[in-house]
Order: structure tokens, then sequence, then C-alpha cells
């Protein structure tokens, strides 16, 4: 290795350690566009994000190595890092070797995209969603925005825009995990809310938050920092979000479930995707943005009934019918499920949608659900599924403080219900799949926050 003495900084050079992330990528490409020379490295890569980042033309590595960051006599004057990355990573340690400055990725996004005006869409679940929604109607009502959400839609609109000296908001996902490894704040305490939408709160990432007190109270912080000239549109469907908004030095604006309903029924909101959880969505990001924003309802109605949906969201991959979809024999969905709460919801979804069909559930827990200590938040979650599917789980960092189950442990740990089976290798996986759906109409739906893109085109080419 140089001497570092030798290596000059190159202002226009950013690299991004742990570029996959789904929130991270887009930010990448967003830097792109504006000229800069970016590029990345992570060991796994998974669709949608792998596309987008090949067809931005970013330079990717998938080893992290110190070489990344040298171009002959030149390193990156800034390196961007995702949420998980460690802090023993080779590219990080040669970063500060180097006092090349490093920053997370909340800490970019709040720099790049957060404006005085800024709306943050927090909560367990719905909140990537929702954020593209509101996303949509801004585009459609012409307001010069800046945004961020975790997700890749349907139609290609981009996942991340940066602020100009004319943007009026900023609309961004707020997630509750953790900045960086380094620093356990979560992401949402650097997006300076003025106007928040809390969807729901149910103790999630227990890896992180080791008790639901933890959980909520880490929410009412958020709360707390809404100025008092900033509102919150809060579910008071939710019993954890009636507690938090408690709090609140600014103006609340309640809403249940039952009232929304009503409230789209009658200014006509229609959504073309999957799911009665979504036109919940809709109604959400709707009502915020015509009662509180003042935006044109007609447009709005316009927005969302465009609105094509987020990709692994309830995403129909397979069916093999020219007709009506539920008479489709075999469906294939794709859904970024991974927390109980967000199972429950799109099982519950599935149902409603296709009650003819059986239901067969691929699952893997993100990291946070898979402690001893969030088992008893799967209790009931799968007990209306046929047949439950383990993989092999993908393998996770060493940590000195949390013990991680893998599959076989964790259907034990809930239960190992009769329903529930593991398999060590994709090929008995995808061949048993294709026997579960042989004699009733089937859905076949992979839940993970990973993602499972080789499987499901495996299951696809076997059909």
């Amino acid at each position: 290795m140089k001497n570092k003495t030798k290596f000059q900084k190159d202002t226009n050079w950013i690299h991004f350690t742990g570029i996959a992330g789904v929130a991270l990528a887009p930010l990448a490409i967003e830097l792109k566009k504006l000229g800069h020379k970016v590029t990345g490295t992570d060991t796994d890569i998974y669709e949608p994000i792998k596309g987008l980042l090949k067809t931005a033309d970013i330079d990717l590595y998938n080893e992290y190595t110190f070489l990344n960051l040298v171009d002959g006599d030149f390193v990156p004057h800034l390196v961007i890092t995702g949420a998980g990355v460690s802090q023993k990573n080779k590219e990080l340690l040669f970063g500060k070797k180097q006092e090349i400055a490093i920053k997370h990725f909340a800490e970019a996004l709040g720099e790049l995209i957060i404006e005085n005006n800024s709306v943050v869409v927090a909560g367990t679940y719905a909140k990537t969603t929702i954020t593209a929604m509101l996303v949509r109607i801004f585009q459609e009502t012409k307001s010069e925005i800046s945004y961020m959400f975790g997700g890749v839609t349907v139609d290609g609109l981009p996942s991340a825009h940066l602020k100009t000296a004319k943007t009026l908001f900023s609309v961004v996902e707020g997630d509750e995990y953790i900045s960086s490894r380094w620093d356990i704040k979560s992401k949402f305490f650097y997006y300076k809310p003025k106007y928040l939408i809390l969807t729901g709160i149910k103790w999630d990432h227990t890896d992180i938050f080791k008790t639901e007190k933890e959980y909520i109270n880490n929410f009412q912080k958020l709360v707390e920092q809404v100025p008092q000239d900033g509102i919150i549109f809060a579910n008071f469907s939710d019993k954890n979000v009636k507690k938090v908004a408690s709090v609140a030095k600014c103006k609340v604006i309640r809403y249940t479930s039952e009232e929304l309903e009503k409230w789209v029924n009658q200014n006509n909101i229609e959504v073309s995707i999957l799911g009665s959880f979504n036109t919940l969505n809709a109604a959400v990001a709707a009502k915020f943005a015509v009662d509180i924003l003042k935006q044109d309802l007609g447009k709005v109605q316009m927005a969302l009934k465009n609105f094509e949906g987020i990709k692994r969201r309830l995403e129909i991959r397979y069916f093999n019918t020219d007709g009506d979809l539920n008479d489709s024999q075999i469906i294939v969905l794709d859904d970024f499920a991974s927390s109980p709460p967000k199972v429950a919801g799109a099982i519950n979804a599935i149902k409603g949608e296709f009650p003819k069909h059986k239901l067969v559930i691929v699952y893997e827990p993100n990291t946070g659900n898979r402690t001893k200590g969030s088992l008893g938040e799967f209790e009931g979650v799968f007990d209306d599924v046929e047949a439950l599917v383990l993989p092999k789980f993908k393998k996770l960092m060493k940590s000195t403080e949390t013990k991680f189950l893998n599959e076989k442990e964790f259907a034990k740990g809930i239960g190992n219900h009769s329903n529930v089976s593991v398999y060590e290798n994709d090929k008995d996986l995808i061949n048993s799949l294709v026997k579960l759906a042989e004699n009733k109409p089937t859905v076949i739906a992979f839940m993970s926050s990973q993602g499972m893109e080789d499987r499901i085109q495996s299951l696809i080419a076997k059909l």
C-alpha cells in the first residue's frame, strides 16, 4: 500500500460502501446524475437494485478492499455507508486512515434531501408506499420537492431526488432502524420533521430494541422533535401511536381506519394495486395532502389512480391464465414483508384478493426478527397459511450481544407447526413448491427483506 501522504482527494469522487441498500442505491444514482464519479461495493446485490445500478453505469465491486478507494494517486473525498456495514470493514478502516470524510446514509440524506418543510412518514409499516404515493401527488400538482423512499416503483419513478434552490418540501420515509454500527440513533432523527405521519407502532427490530417499551419510547422522542408550528397526522386506531402522540408540542390531527374509509368513499379515491391496506395507505396520503398541505383533490385522485405500486410489495411475478387473475391455477407473488405485522398484513391482503386459492408462504425474517425475543410476535401470524416454507437463511454478521436464529431454530421457536417445512437447499425447495401447487389453485408468496430473486426465477422456470 502506498504511503497515505501520496494520495490526493478527488473532490468529485464519492464511494458507497454497502451500495446495494434499497435507499442507498438511489442516492448514488442521483449523485451520478449530477456528474459525480460514483463507485460502490457490496457482496450481495439483488434485483431490482442490481438492474438500476447497472443502468446508471456505476462502477461496482463485490469484495471489500482498500483498492476500491484508490485510483492512481487519488482517493474519494467522501465515503457514504449503509447501516449494516461493520466498523471493521476494510474500506472504512482505509478511509479513516486516509482521513477521507465518512458519512452514513442518514447523515448524507439529511444534507442532500431534507428541506425546512420536511415531511416524514414513520411507523412500523406502510411508510414506503405512503411516501411514494405522496411523491406522485406532488408531481401531479407540480410542486417542487426533494424526496426519498426505500423501494423501486413499478413504473420506474426514481426513489430519490436531491433538493435544489427551488425545493418547497422534502418528503422522506422515516426508518426507525439504526443509522450505522457506530451511530445507533434511528435514521429518522436526521430528517427534522415539520410534518410527521405516524402509521402504526408495533415492536420490531428486536436486535436493536430489546423491549417493546424501548421501541415505543424511540418514536416518542421523534414526536418531541416536531416543532410547535409543525403538524402530526396520527393513526389513533393504534394504541401506541395514541400514546406517543400525547407528548407532542405541536398540533396533532387524528385519523382512524373507519374515518379514512368514509373519506375515501366520499372523495372517490381509487387505487389499482393489490390489497385493501393499499386503499388505506392511499387514504392516508390523500387526506394528508388535501387537508393539511392543501393540494388539489382532483389531481390527488388522478395521481393515486395512476400509481402502479412498489416492486416487491405484493408484486405479481407469475400467473397462468389469460383471463381473470382469480382463475389462475398458480400465482407467484414477491413481497418485502419480513416482520410479523408486515407478514400479517400481506397474508390478510392475499386472502382477501384470492379467496379460492390456498396460500403457500416462502419466508425469511429480517435481522431484527431472527432473535429469541421476537418469536412471541409471530403468534397466530401464519395460522391461515396452508404451508409455510423456510429456506436456508442468509448468514448474518456475528454479534457479541445478539444470538441470531437459523431456519431450524426459527421453525422450532414459532411452534414447529405441522404446516412448516425447512429446506437446506433450493432445488428441494423449488420441487416442493411445484408439488404443493398441483391439486388446488395456489398462491405462492415469497416474503423477505433480502429478496429471493434466484428462487423466484427458478420456480417460474420450473412452472
